[in-house]
């Protein structure tokens, strides 16, 4: 038996060649329980703009999703942020003979939080709300959010009261991947109040509860003590926007929050010296500008390259942003099974930058607009970052008018692409998770919206044969050297102009234990407890 592996893949996919045999192993996707101590109120000082809605698929990014998604609600697998591995869910196990037909085998014994039980009807309601515009409670909000995941599913089925099937339009060997962004709400909650209340009244299978909300303000959970992995440690987890790195780094000193997400970098020596936890890890995520490729200047790959060697992304990570990050050359982070290692670096060069400018007709230089978040999932500090791109590209002649957008309001203008309120814009800063899921690559550079997020007018067929070829394989390694061969085209290309790679930092109070620093976006809280 081969494993079908990501990175660390203890048990997930299990594939025969002979008989294309795919299957789920394994036991619960516990994590690791800290050595000893529970209870506690965590606090946490969020990036969000806003408080996210509550629904399966929340807003605020994939912020959104860490905090509010993955603590209500569970998927049938679990996307382990501690082992990056792909772990049994509300699917104890599941198989695909053709990796067109799958088959979930759900776990016995979980209800909702609400008593409502969990059962293969259970999850057909919520994939006819998704995926059935017939259905009664169909909610085309949700729906179109979750396009890129389901776009594969032609039907699915209740075999028996704890089997589920699901049939694709292909063979698919990114299918539980995507499966891991698919959570599950009570039919019994969602009845009750409706698609458009539901969200201010969440029931979910997850590790938590709603108790209580503060519009704008703080969102309080409370553990699920049935939850079928085990209660969390916590007796309280208060989640509180704060979209300015100044003020979380403010209320993490005066004990409002004992838990900061990227506090100013600045900060980082006397946080430390005031014996504070600072955690960093690499993890597949990069902050960089989507160019728009349908038109000048970024449809010349000459002035793409010019914007990227213009950039010292050493000097950003090392100076600027006080070792929170790594330089980037492309999407996929270094280490990453599926990195591309033979593919072009961009070093820091000027000289070249300039000649490459004007060999593309710009010797004089090129005037440029380009959207920003003022804060927000995964983006780091934009404004200081901005600011230095902006000085280090005026270097070249490429003057950038950076425009200041809520974070919502760029996840919106990203989705409507260059041809929607983005039309005057020539690219717009982003925060990816590039090779968090396995069909990252095709999602991002090979499909347009609303299947996929391709909105720089990137079109490459060597590239789109390489992703058929790598849905299709039954073997993991082969499949993995295929989307690594893929990445580097990418990167060639610099469909994406590439800054840094983040590294997770966040800021714990000398309290705050039992947290396993995740390999991924994700994090899981069940294992977290504060001291007194």
């Amino acid at each position: 038996m081969k494993k079908w592996m990501r990175k660390s893949l203890s048990c997930s996919v299990a594939a025969t060649v002979l008989s294309l045999l795919v299957v789920g192993c394994g036991n619960s996707a516990s994590t690791p329980e800290s050595k000893q101590g529970s209870g506690g109120t965590l606090i946490i000082g969020a990036t969000f703009s806003n408080l996210p809605n509550m629904d399966v698929y929340p807003d605020q990014g994939y912020e959104g999703r860490r905090f509010v998604g993955n603590q209500l609600y569970d998927p049938l697998i679990i996307d382990n942020p501690n082992t990056n591995s792909f772990d049994p869910g509300l699917a104890s196990s599941w198989e695909s003979k053709d990796m067109k037909v799958w088959t979930f085998h759900l776990r016995s014994g979980v209800k909702f939080q609400d008593g409502t039980a969990w059962n293969a009807s259970s999850a057909v309601f919520n994939l006819d709300r998704i995926l059935n515009k017939n259905f009664q409670y169909y909610y085309p909000q949700v729906a179109a959010l979750l396009t890129a995941r389901t776009k594969e599913i032609t039907s699915y089925q209740a075999i028996d009261d704890m089997t589920l099937e699901i049939t694709l339009k292909e063979q698919d060997s990114f299918f539980p991947s995507d499966v891991t962004q698919i959570l599950f709400a009570s039919p019994t909650a969602i009845q009750k109040y409706g698609n458009d209340d539901y969200q201010n009244h969440p029931v979910g299978t997850g590790p938590f509860a709603v108790a209580k909300v503060v519009p704008r303000q703080e969102l309080d959970l409370v553990p699920n003590k049935d939850y079928w992995r085990g209660a969390p440690k916590l007796d309280q987890l208060i989640l509180k926007p704060m979209s300015d790195p100044a003020t979380r780094y403010a209320a993490l000193l005066s004990s409002q929050i004992n838990w900061a997400e990227v506090p100013p970098t600045e900060t980082i020596p006397q946080i430390k010296q005031k014996g504070f936890q600072v955690v960093t890890k690499p993890y597949p995520h990069i902050w960089a500008i989507v160019p728009d490729m349908s038109k000048p200047p970024f449809n010349d790959k000459r002035v793409r390259e010019a914007f990227v060697r213009a950039i010292d992304r050493k000097a950003m990570s090392d100076q600027l942003l006080n070792g929170a990050s790594i330089p980037a050359d492309g999407p996929m982070y270094p280490e990453s099974n599926l990195y591309p290692k033979d593919a072009p670096a961009f070093d820091y060069n000027l000289d070249l930058a300039k000649q490459l400018l004007t060999a593309a007709g710009y010797p004089n230089g090129v005037t440029i607009a380009v959207n920003m978040p003022s804060s927000g999932s995964g983006n780091m500090w934009p404004l200081p970052m901005s600011e230095f791109i902006q000085q280090q590209e005026a270097k070249i002649g490429i003057n950038i008018t950076f425009r200041t957008y809520d974070w919502n309001q760029i996840i919106t203008q990203y989705r409507a692409g260059f041809s929607g309120p983005m039309a005057d814009a020539n690219g717009i800063a982003y925060s990816l998770a590039s090779g968090t899921l396995l069909g990252d690559l095709e999602t991002s550079f090979v499909l347009k919206e609303p299947q996929g997020s391709d909105i720089m007018g990137y079109d490459n067929p060597q590239l789109d044969q390489l992703v058929r070829q790598a849905k299709a394989s039954t073997d993991p390694a082969g499949r993995d050297k295929l989307l690594a061969q893929g990445w580097g085209i990418v990167q060639s290309d610099i469909a994406l102009l590439p800054v840094v790679h983040d590294l997770n930092l966040r800021v714990l109070s000398p309290k705050v234990q039992g947290l396993v620093t995740p390999a991924t976006w994700f994090v899981d809280l069940t294992t977290v407890w504060v001291s007194k």
